[in-house]
């Protein structure tokens, strides 16, 4: 448990460090949990149907008959989707709940499309009626003034249920209104190359009209789309968009050549896929999410090519040019092992360096013996906010340690001169580092007179950058 800034209540994220990637995380295995489990309810159709992509397979056979061994899957299977509902409620997220309404809207509209006449038009009715039920139980959740008395019960009882309130999805959206408004802003500045990927906080500061409703900036879009319209244009949220809908398209497509049972799992797969969908138009995406989407994609290539006459084949007289000596095959094999290897080596360094740059900054506070070593030179490419935040703490602690140790706080200003320098010429366009910056040289103005006009100047640029914060 822990506390986040919005509220008081207690809401868990384990090791994933934001509530809301646990909630994002939790939904997709929901609704995968979900769609084995119903797939198991259904009898295997002929001897081929366990040999499709969709197969669930123990290491070893149990000891236990047949029927036996199905109970014991289906028990670890509902005990799995309770175990990601309940996390999924723990997390108090609000945007892993419109994933999970995406996906039942995508499980209905897909059921309404693959299953027969008679049947599209019970599972319209049910989709319909759910629907009603949950904008019910919404609107019937109390407001913050009928249940201010009730809040540390509710916050005891369940972190979803105190934030499942009209208030908080208004608190919500207002918390994003600004970036959405700013990013839409800066993308019709530059529709079609936009401002680069991880530059959003540029985009922000160049078209924010006022400090956001709560209080703070924002360095991410909290929309995957917008974000990558921002970073990469037009052209980068279109490719962003058709891959979405075409993993989507495989996924209806073959379920309506799939047998119930393997329909079941294919569909609950393209639910969780347009589940995490929404709940990245109300986030930002994070890498801990990355494998599990990549999984969910991936099956979808593996139903696009298990399809019948949709394997990708060369023409008969193409192929036959195309035949390579034995040798050949082989030395392709061997480097595309090596190259595989290397590219897999030169990752894991990459990763365990910035893993061990955010390790540093997450554990050394400013101020502390080593924190510019150990934050800063760890991994130089990702030291833009260490130094930020070294530039801050030194304008905050400026006049106790000038006063304290006069020799040791001139050499500390030295390196977070160079270090000032270095943020401004890895990102000249961050006009949060010209912020800092300012406020580092002004607090040194105060006994060196010297600095006031480099403040001014950076003072200056900030405002240039960032007209209306």
């Amino acid at each position: 448990y822990g506390v986040v800034w919005e509220r008081s209540y207690p809401r868990i994220g384990t090791v994933f460090g934001n509530a809301a990637y646990l909630g994002a995380y939790a939904s997709i295995n929901f609704a995968v949990a979900l769609g084995f489990l119903v797939r198991s309810l259904f009898a295997s159709e002929g001897p081929g149907a366990d040999d499709s992509v969709t197969r669930v397979r123990f290491g070893r056979r149990l000891p236990l008959g047949k029927r036996a061994r199905q109970r014991a899957l289906r028990t670890l299977l509902a005990f799995v989707a309770a175990l990601e509902l309940a996390a999924l409620s723990l997390s108090g997220s609000l945007a892993a709940v419109a994933g999970v309404l995406g996906a039942a809207a995508f499980l209905t509209a897909s059921l309404a499309l693959t299953q027969r006449s008679r049947k599209r038009f019970v599972v319209a009715i049910v989709g319909i009626i759910a629907a009603g039920v949950v904008a019910g139980v919404v609107a019937g959740v109390p407001s913050s003034t009928e249940s201010e008395a009730n809040d540390s019960s509710l916050a005891a009882a369940n972190p979803l249920l105190q934030r499942l309130r009209r208030e908080e999805f208004i608190r919500s959206y207002r918390a994003r209104e600004s970036a959405w408004t700013a990013g839409i802003a800066a993308l019709a500045e530059k529709p079609w190359l936009g401002w680069g990927t991880e530059n959003f906080i540029v985009a922000f500061g160049r078209h924010a009209t006022g400090v956001p409703a709560e209080g703070h900036v924002h360095d991410r879009a909290h929309n995957e789309l917008i974000e990558k319209a921002v970073a990469e244009g037009l052209p980068g949220a279109a490719i962003h968009l058709t891959l979405w809908a075409l993993a989507l398209f495989i996924v209806l497509r073959a379920a309506k050549a799939q047998t119930a049972r393997d329909q079941a799992l294919t569909l609950a797969i393209g639910a969780a896929l347009a589940g995490h969908f929404c709940v990245n138009q109300w986030q930002f995406d994070g890498t801990a999410l990355k494998l599990q989407v990549a999984l969910l994609f991936a099956y979808a290539v593996g139903l696009e090519v298990s399809i019948t006459g949709k394997r990708p084949r060369l023409p008969p007289e193409i192929a036959r040019k195309a035949v390579s000596p034995a040798w050949c095959a082989k030395a392709l094999m061997a480097s595309l092992a090596v190259g595989g290897v290397a590219l897999a080596i030169g990752g894991l360094a990459g990763n365990r360096a910035i893993h061990a740059a955010a390790t540093a900054f997450l554990h050394v506070q400013p101020g502390q013996p080593g924190y510019i070593e150990r934050t800063i030179a760890a991994f130089p490419p990702l030291a833009t906010e260490p130094r930020r935040h070294l530039l801050n703490h030194v304008a905050r602690e400026w006049a106790q340690a000038h006063a304290q140790d006069e020799s040791g706080a001139k050499q500390l200003l030295a390196k977070a001169d160079a270090q000032a320098r270095a943020a401004i010429a890895a990102e000249p366009a961050n006009w949060r580092v010209r912020r800092a910056a300012a406020r580092m040289y002004l607090a040194v103005a105060t006994t060196e007179p010297s600095h006031r006009f480099v403040a001014a100047h950076q003072a200056e640029r900030a405002r240039a950058l960032a007209p209306n914060l």
